[in-house]
This record gives structure tokens, C-alpha cells and sequence, in this order.
């Protein structure tokens, strides 16, 4: 039986701009990403951003949001993966 090592978790970022003449941010954001989109967008950043040999393995949350809004999405995406509770 082969033993799984333990793995660091690491955070990253991927960072862009939106440009569009839409004041309403919600007539722009998508929100119902089904589990093939995610499959999909997990599959390119771990394409893109990291070495094939590399023993990565990618979680992702495909979410736009202001950046007033990104500490609070990484906290929230956290608790998700370490099934922690969200603090109130």
C-alpha cells in the first residue's frame, strides 16, 4: 500500500481586469457554473500556471468579485476546503 504524502496548502491568485460599460456588476458576473465548466477551469490553470512535473494538484472557485470583495471570497473558499464552520 502506498503511503500519500501530506501536501502544503498554498494560495493563489489569478488576477484580471473586466473592462465593460455595465454599472450593475451582478449583469456581468456569472454565477451558475455547473461542475464541467469547474473541471474545465481547474484543468487550464493547472496547464498554464505550473510545471507538468510538478506534483501539483489544483482547487479553484470560479468567482468573479470586486476587490473590495477577494479577502472575504478566499476566507469563504477556505472554510470549504477545510470544513471549518463560517465565522459569524
Amino acid at each position: 500500500m502506498t503511503e500519500e504524502k501530506e501536501m502544503n496548502v498554498v494560495p493563489f491568485v489569478v488576477v484580471g481586469f473586466l473592462f465593460t460599460e455595465e454599472d450593475d456588476w451582478n449583469r456581468v458576473a456569472r454565477t451558475d457554473f455547473v461542475e464541467e465548466e469547474v473541471d474545465q477551469f481547474v484543468k487550464i490553470i493547472r496547464h498554464v500556471l505550473f510545471k507538468k512535473d510538478a506534483n501539483v494538484k489544483v482547487a479553484a472557485m470560479p468567482v468573479a468579485v470586486p476587490p473590495s470583495d477577494v479577502h472575504e471570497a478566499l476566507k469563504q473558499f477556505y472554510r470549504i476546503l477545510s470544513g471549518k464552520k463560517p465565522e459569524r
